[in-house]
């Protein structure tokens, strides 16, 4: 297993990478190509990924909790049951991604672009969507989560939301064992 924890690998190029349970938490990633890269179960967490590159990438139950990736790209990427607690979406590019099972707990996620993705009981929690595209999203999320700086929404609220946005997401409740 990778261990690069704390370390430096800005504008590396490690596209198509197998890097399965890598652990990278704190690591420097700003610009990494990481396009087509292996990160299942890898952990990220409280890394600086700024601009990185994760097109393509399997990212299925990796931890990116307070990973600031404000202005990442993740188009077509497998994201499945990742979990981020905290963490910066900021002007992220999703187009195309699967993101099944994803935990977005208190997310940053304003200008985001979700155009396309797939949603299968995506948490939103207490996210900010703000300004983020949602056209062609479709599958189902729960909430609740901020639509604009003070607006919370939820249920019927959030699911006219996402409509009135393009979107075809259906709002479910989150599951009572799960915790917030």
């Amino acid at each position: 297993m990778f261990d690069g924890r704390d370390l430096d690998f800005r504008g590396a190029d490690l596209s198509s990478a197998d890097l399965e349970g890598a652990r990278v938490m704190r690591a420097a990633l700003d610009g990494v190509n990481l396009s087509g890269a292996d990160l299942t179960d890898a952990d990220l967490s409280d890394a600086s990924a700024v601009g990185a590159r994760f097109d393509r990438a399997e990212v299925m139950r990796a931890d990116l909790s307070g990973v600031n990736a404000s202005s990442a790209t993740f188009t077509d990427a497998e994201l499945g049951g990742i979990e981020a607690i905290n963490a910066d979406f900021t002007s992220a590019d999703f187009r195309g991604a699967d993101l099944s099972g994803v935990a977005f707990w208190e997310c940053d996620m304003r200008s985001a672009d979700l155009r396309d993705v797939l949603l299968e009981r995506t948490k939103f929690y207490k996210s900010l969507l703000a300004g983020s595209q949602v056209a062609g999203a479709s599958g189902t999320a729960c909430g609740p989560c901020q639509v604009a700086d003070g607006v919370l929404l939820d249920a019927e609220d959030l699911e006219h939301w996402f409509r009135d946005h393009g979107a075809v997401v259906r709002i479910v409740p989150m599951d009572p064992r799960e915790d917030a």
